[in-house]
């Protein structure tokens, strides 16, 4: 454990050649009433390893668990991006309404499925406008190593509505319970820009969650 927060402390810090961000996360989840639970997450990011941060990010939502592994949630994001040569950040509006699905009948393997429909909006002298709306379907396989670690892998598949499948998201990582409240999240991430001549993006992800009741 204190191993995998000297290495996030490091790569954090250290200024690469390489094109890695880095994508920070601190999440709070509190139950409200019976299957329905309230969560809180801010988010900073970089996208290259000791340069300024890109982006900050807010987010609150509610999740409600359904029977059989289903769940169904909805959330709302802030996003800010500081611009140095306007002295002032860019920020967006994000609405987005998601089903979720995980089943443990191929144990030790456990199989879920992710679809996510947002909406984003820019906030602009003229007021809002639309910047963008998404289909988003993940899917992803993880398996318990023991009591407190899972690692898993993961795939998000981007479709901008109107347009085309345009973003490819792989995700490989691991969930350690530092306590039955406490869990620390560590991965490593890259979108595949598909139909694009952009370079494909890679960063760390971390974070933390923990339980409030």
């Amino acid at each position: 454990m204190k191993k995998i927060v000297v290495v996030i402390l490091i790569l954090s810090g250290f200024k690469s050649s390489a094109q890695i961000g880095v994508w920070s996360k601190i999440t709070a989840e509190a139950d409200i009433i019976k299957n329905l639970e309230l969560e809180v997450n801010t988010q900073a990011r970089t996208s290259e390893i000791g340069t300024p941060f890109k982006s900050f990010l807010g987010e609150a939502g509610l999740k409600y668990d359904l029977p059989k592994g289903f769940s169904l949630a909805a959330f709302y994001r802030l996003i800010a991006e500081p611009d140095a040569e306007k002295l002032a950040a860019d920020t967006y509006h994000r609405f987005y309404g998601e089903l979720k699905y995980k089943t443990k009948a191929f144990e030790p393997l456990r199989i879920g499925y992710r679809l996510r429909y947002q909406q984003q909006f820019k906030d602009d002298l003229d007021g809002l406008s639309l910047d963008a709306n998404y289909l988003r379907n993940k899917v992803e396989i993880s398996t318990k190593l023991s009591k407190k670690i899972e690692p898993y892998l993961s795939a998000d598949l981007f479709y901008e509505t109107g347009g085309d499948f345009d973003q490819l998201r792989y995700t490989l990582g691991t969930e350690y319970d530092i306590s039955k409240k406490l869990v620390l999240d560590v991965g490593i991430q890259t979108d595949d820009r598909l139909n694009s001549s952009k370079s494909n993006q890679w960063r760390i992800n971390w974070g933390l969650k923990f339980k409030i009741n």
